[in-house]
């Protein structure tokens, strides 16, 4: 029985040599993906950290401030800022906690009449201070610091990478003409001896 003929098998594709600036990219890329990818993860960190910090303020204020009514000493005029109502620094009087009455100042939302009451937010010693961090606020904070890190690490990688993308440009340069310098003269059939012409 003949044995079978053997079906040549098909040229495999050359491949053509990688060039030194070749290999030179390839690391520069990884460099800058490696960067990016570094700069995410730094920036949901950062999110988290501070945004379990901020929950910790915001429990720490919740357990030492409490709401206290407080009576306006004086008028507070209506105060805006770009079409919005703003607070005004009010002195206020209020009965503490102790049953002594004190006098402070407390931001107001005006227009509001002196003798009117309004809530204000004291420490445990009676001191008046703005409303607990909220957790709402807490964890917008902690977006807004993330974001804040990640636009900042974006500029870092895209300036890192506008200047590795120049220098390996130079680089395909220089080894190009290196090239050229060596392989012209095979294609244009010129030798060093061309430029030697009889008078």
């Amino acid at each position: 029985m003949r044995a079978e003929e053997r079906k040549p098998r098909p040229a495999q594709p050359v491949r053509p040599p990688r060039r030194r600036s070749d290999r030179l990219d390839d690391a520069v890329a990884w460099l800058v993906c490696s960067l990016a990818l570094l700069s995410v993860l730094g920036a949901i960190v950062l999110g988290i950290v501070v945004h379990g910090q901020m929950a910790e303020q915001s429990r720490l204020q919740a357990a030492d401030r409490h709401p206290v009514e407080v009576v306006l000493t004086e008028d507070v005029p209506l105060a805006t800022s770009d079409g919005a109502t703003v607070t005004v620094p009010t002195r206020v009087r209020w009965t503490g906690q102790d049953g002594i009455e004190r006098t402070g100042i407390a931001q107001v939302k005006g227009p509001r009449r002196a003798g009117s009451t309004v809530q204000a937010w004291a420490t445990g010693d009676e001191r008046l201070v703005h409303a607990p961090l909220t957790a709402t606020e807490a964890l917008l904070i902690a977006l807004v610091g993330g974001l804040v890190a990640a636009l900042a690490s974006a500029s870092v990688v895209a300036f890192v990478a506008q200047l590795a993308s120049r220098w390996t440009t130079a680089v395909h340069a220089a080894e190009w003409e290196r090239e050229w310098e060596r392989i012209e003269p095979r294609w244009t059939n010129r030798t060093g001896n061309d430029d030697e012409r009889p008078t």
